[in-house]
C-alpha cells in the first residue's frame, strides 16, 4: 500500500500528515523526523506493509531557481582560479610526500 504524506514547515519544525487510509499527523525537528514519527503512528493503524510517498510543501522561494549555480563575474572567476591554484599546490605537496617508486625486478 502506498500512502501519500504531506510534509510542511510547522512551528519551527515540520509536520507530516495523511488522510488515507486513516487521518494521522506527527511533528518533528526535521522532515525525516516528522515522516518517521508519522510512520510510527500509522504502524498502529495500518495492517500489512506500506510505503509513504512524501509530498513537500514549501513557501514560494524565488531564489531556488538559481540555487547551486555560480555567478559569472570577475570575483567568482578569481575565486575559481585561486581554488585551482590551491589544488595544484596540494597535488605537488602530496606527490613530494610519497616515497620514491621502487623499480620492478
Amino acid at each position: 500500500m502506498e500512502i501519500a504524506v504531506v510534509i510542511e514547515p510547522h512551528d519551527g519544525g515540520y509536520r507530516a500528515r495523511c488522510r488515507h487510509p486513516v487521518a494521522a499527523e506527527a511533528s518533528g525537528h526535521s522532515r525525516f523526523d516528522a515522516r518517521s514519527a508519522l510512520e510510527a503512528v500509522l504502524q498502529a493503524h495500518v495492517a500489512g506493509p506500506f510505503t509513504t510517498l512524501p509530498l513537500e510543501v514549501t513557501p514560494q522561494q524565488p531564489w531556488i531557481a538559481s540555487a547551486g549555480s555560480v555567478p559569472d563575474d570577475a570575483i567568482t572567476e578569481e575565486w575559481l582560479d585561486a581554488v585551482a591554484e590551491y589544488r595544484r599546490q596540494r597535488d605537488v605537496a602530496d606527490q613530494q610526500s610519497l616515497p620514491p617508486a621502487q623499480p620492478v625486478p
